[in-house]
């Protein structure tokens, strides 16, 4: 006697959320992803009440409390979200990589944009343009001293009348 059991894995979903913050952030402003999924196929997404199919390597945009939810996809699937364009935010994610779980699985992306850097951030810009100031500033005061020096050294040669 031969016994089989058939056991049916219910497909997961996978939520992608973005959220916006800080004094200088625009939360109107779209971020585009890109998702990586390692299965075959096209799967039903739902984006803010719009439905589609998607694909791994496709492409979509979020803005602030915006979300994506993919369905269907098989449990134990690899999946990878990025951010492709920042925009000059600090972003942060959790869950942006991981496995479908059968209770769903979520990455989370927040992008935070304020006019005071936290401690340990340094604006580029203002750094690369002090950098620029300090290394014209150590070339004007050599060349001053490499002329200033033969000056001198030519004027103690000069002959007295």
């Amino acid at each position: 006697k031969v016994a089989f059991t058939n056991e049916y894995a219910r497909p997961g979903f996978l939520t992608v959320t973005k959220k916006v913050s800080g004094d200088r952030a625009d939360k109107n402003e779209s971020f585009v992803f890109r998702i990586t999924i390692d299965a075959d196929g096209e799967y039903p997404y739902t984006l803010q009440g719009q439905e589609g199919m998607i694909r791994s390597g496709d492409t979509f945009e979020l803005k602030h409390e915006e979300s994506l939810t993919v369905t269907g996809l098989p449990q134990g699937t690899r999946y990878l979200v990025e951010e492709v364009d920042r925009k000059g935010y600090t972003a942060s994610a959790t869950g942006a990589e991981g496995y479908i779980r059968k209770e769903g699985s979520t990455a989370a992306f927040l992008n935070v944009k304020s006019s005071v850097p936290k401690a340990g951030e340094e604006d580029r810009d203002s750094l690369y343009a002090m950098m620029a100031v300090s290394a014209l500033g150590m070339i004007l005061c050599l060349t001053g001293f490499a002329v200033t020096g033969k000056k001198q050294k030519y004027a103690r040669k000069a002959p007295k009348k």
